[in-house]
Order: structure tokens, then sequence, then C-alpha cells
């Protein structure tokens, strides 16, 4: 008979095997930053996730559970945002590293969160990985919301490089990433001895990649527009150099006939009767917003403020609570007192020459209702303009850009996106980019596009349908009579 092993040997396997499920946890969380965007292999995303999903659902105690999860999810957000922090020390020193370590753990305190609420409902049994899948896309979603909202690595993005991208013209970004954590559930549920439902997951992932292969190619006729990239340095600007105006002016000289295109915080309030005299939109710095307008050549069309602010870059909270504390640290950073600028309200697209243009600025294109509605108002093509110069190191720039690509493809519309510095792209409705310019040089982009305007379900419905499906499913998961779920009983 074998005997058990004493109280000290009993704890030394109780630890190896806690060490264990962390280190398991750790893994997946490098290995979900090595496969996230803007890395063309993102397709494999989910095979990580279930990692950690597995990892997740091992034993140990509730508070080593959570201790996982708060790792894995500050490990993954600092491998996955290092470009801000290597950006800001860039700009202002080691200090500029500071803020950001706060940022990570509190992306990894949302995991913990997400993990805790779930052992709420189902401390154990196969039901707990789904209520993860389910729960994570409840968390991306609630992430889009409030003054301090932070959308960024929405999981569903990773398909980008991929045919099944294209089901978000049919939900939007949440249905990709409902089909990115149920195949990880289905996954675990397969290493656990219930494969049938990874096959009814492959199923329905062969369905959404023969969808997004036959979606047709849009059609009609092809428009001229030029896209201005200055490639202006932001901190001179800030301190007042000039020289921005007559550079743009430059670079526009003699483009083609058709619309023109200046990026985000071109120029400022003084300077629009210095615009060309050409149709043109162009990125403006107002006291109070940031701001884009239309230009006829001769007057102001229309105007569109900036609805989401960056927090902490452009808006900040409790400025004037505690307003010692802001001062102290724009000190440190060798900036003066700064001040949140207004928030725009209203998604309008912009008018000029008889077209609707979907224009919205930088930031903006991380939150998908803001396109889908200038959709809605009748806009025949989108325009992003951004000024992305402040992250000079890693890939913060083209992670913006890819997550930006996703709007494209659900609102089937062109994307003309023109960067200060970069990426200044055109990318089709299907989410293809068909031309950029180099990234840290000034130069112009002459692009073609067509004016679309179809409707797609996701500008129809928005994410509702998604979250209903979600909501519903995590009611049957706790209705459902005690026992294996159906799934799990047909793999038997």
């Amino acid at each position: 008979m074998r005997s058990r092993p004493s109280g000290a040997g009993q704890w030394i396997l109780t630890a190896n095997g806690y060490c264990s499920a962390v280190l398991l946890s750790l893994i997946a969380a490098l290995l979900m930053a090595a496969t996230s965007l803007p890395f063309g292999w993102s397709g494999l995303f989910v095979i990580p996730l279930a990692l950690l999903f597995y990892s997740w659902t091992q034993g140990g105690t509730r508070r080593g559970r959570l201790l996982r999860a708060l790792l894995s999810g500050t490990l993954y957000f600092a491998l996955d945002l290092i470009w801000l922090p290597l950006s800001f020390a860039k700009l202002f020193g080691p200090f500029g590293v500071v803020p950001f370590v706060f940022l990570w753990v509190l992306e990894g305190a949302f995991w913990a969160a997400l993990l805790w609420v779930v052992e709420l409902l189902q401390p154990a049994g196969p039901r707990k990985v789904w209520l993860l899948a389910l729960g994570w896309v409840l968390l991306e979603w609630l992430k889009f919301l409030g003054p301090l909202a932070f959308p960024w690595a929405v999981v569903g993005g990773t398909l980008l490089p991929t045919p099944l991208i294209q089901v978000i013209s049919l939900g939007g970004p949440l249905l990709a990433s409902l089909l990115v954590t149920l195949m990880a559930a289905a996954l675990v549920r397969a290493a656990q001895g219930a494969p049938a439902a990874l096959g009814a997951m492959l199923l329905i992932w062969v369905a959404g990649l023969l969808y997004g292969a036959l979606r047709p190619a849009p059609r009609g006729k092809l428009h001229t527009a030029t896209l201005i990239q200055g490639n202006i340095n932001p901190l001179r600007k800030v301190a007042g150099d000039g020289s921005a105006l007559a550079r743009y002016r430059a670079l526009s000289r003699g483009a083609p006939r058709g619309l023109l295109v200046w990026p985000e915080t071109a120029i400022n309030l003084f300077q629009v009767q210095d615009l060309p005299g050409r149709p043109t939109i162009s990125g403006v710095a107002t006291f109070h917003h940031n701001q884009a307008l239309a230009w006829n050549g001769k007057a102001v069309t229309s105007r569109y403020d900036k609805i989401k602010p960056v927090p902490f870059g452009e808006s900040f909270p409790l400025i004037h609570t505690f307003p010692g504390i802001y001062r102290a640290v724009f000190a440190a950073l060798g900036l003066p007192m700064l001040h949140s600028i207004e928030a725009g309200r209203r998604a309008v697209p912009l008018t000029l020459g008889g077209t609707l243009y979907g224009t919205y600025i930088c930031y903006d294109s991380d939150f998908p209702w803001i396109s889908r509605m200038m959709v809605r108002r009748g806009a025949e093509v989108l325009i992003n303009i951004s000024n992305d110069a402040w992250f000079g190191v890693g890939l913060g720039m083209q992670q913006e850009f890819a997550q930006g690509r996703l709007r494209a493809i659900e609102d089937d519309r062109y994307l003309l996106r023109d960067g200060n510095n970069g990426i200044t792209a055109l990318v089709g409705p299907r989410g293809r980019v068909d031309s950029e310019l180099p990234i840290g040089v000034p130069g112009r982009l002459v692009v073609r596009y067509r004016k679309l305007r179809g409707i797609t379900p996701y500008v129809r419905y928005g994410d509702l349908p998604v979250l209903a499906a979600v909501l519903l499913g995590i009611l049957l998961l706790q209705l459902w009579p005690k026992g294996r779920l159906p799934a799990d009983s047909a793999g038997r």
C-alpha cells in the first residue's frame, strides 16, 4: 500500500503544483503577447488563450487562482503595451515610465475580477471555462465605456489576417471575440476529454471563413484623394514651432485634383484661412477641442469635434479636484500645467461638395460606434486623421493602425487614414491595405477609392445581438440542470 506523504511532503507537492500553475499562466500570457496584433500570425492567438483558460481552471485555492490571473494579465499588458513607457521615456525621461506600471496592474486586475465573478457563479466543473469565454466578451464591452475607456487588445482583432475577420460586418468586434473565446474554451474541454464542442466550433469557424472568403468586392466609380504626411515633431510644435503649415502647403502643391487630407492638429485655429484653395479636410487644434473641418477652398462647410479624448493625454479626470498632484506630475515630465479638452457630442459626418465623409480623430478609431453612427447618418467613405508621433518606439503605431482597419470591414467603407508621421494608408472595405507611405518621412499618398452606401448588419444593429447572446448563454449555464452539459455528453 502506498503511504501518504508527510505534512512537509504534502506541502512541497502543493507548492510544486501551485508554481507549475503560475508558470503555465505566465507562459500563456507571454505567448498571447507574441501572437497579438499587429503580427501576421495573430490568428494563432486562440491557442495560448486556451492555455490561459486551462491554467485558470486548475486546482489550488481561489486566492491562488486569482493571483495567477492578476500576474498573467499584468505580464500580458506589460508586453503588449511596452511601447508606451519606451516612447514616454524617450520623450520625458525615466519618470515617463512610472504611470504605465499602474496601467499594467490595473489591466491585470480586470482579468482577476473576471475570474472572481466566474468562480462565484461556478467554482469548478465544465461550466467554468464556458463562463470564462462568455465573461471575457462582456469584459471587453465594459472597457469601451466611460471617460477612462481603454478598449485595447480586443481579442477578436487577432483574426484580422484571416478571412474569418469578415464576420465583424455581421456582429462587430465582439462577435469575433466571441468566436475566439468559445474556440479557446472548446480546446480546453477537448483536452479534458469532451471533444464534441470543439467539433461544433470548427464547423462554425469554417462557415465564418467561407463567408469571409466569398464576400463580393465593392464596385463603383473611383475617386481621387491625396493624403499628406507632414512628419512634424510634436514637442517642437507644442513649443511653438510654426513651420508645420508651410510644410503641409508645400507637400500639397501640385497634388492631383480631388480631395486633400491633412492629419490631426495639422493647423491651429488662426491658420484656417491659410488652407489651400481646394476641397480639404484637416485637423485643427482649437482652444477647447481637437477638431476636424471640411474646407471647400473658400470657407468651412462643417466641423467635427473629437468624441474620445485620450485619457491622461487630452483629458485629465479630477484635475480640478487634485490640481497639486497633476502639477507635480507635469513638472516631473517637464510640461506646463495642462488642461482637458472638451469631448465632442455627436458622431456626424463632414459635408463637402455633396459628399458625406465619416471623419474621426485618432483614438476615436478604437470605438466602433463612432464610425458606425457616421455611416448610419450617410457617410460614404471613412477618414481617420491621427498624430501618433508621440509613440515613436515599439509597435504602438502599428497596433493602432491594425485595430483601426476593423472599422472599414464593419462599416463596408473605404478608409483613408492620414497620420502626421504615419501610418498614412488606404484601407479597402475588406480591411486590406491597398497602399501606404513609409513611417517617419514627409510625403503624400495619392489614393483611389469608391463612395459606398450599403448598410451592414453591424451598422444596423450594433453590439446588441452579440451582447444578448452572451447574456443568454450565461443564463443558460446557470439554469441548466446539474450534471453534464449536452456538448460534454455528446463527446462520450
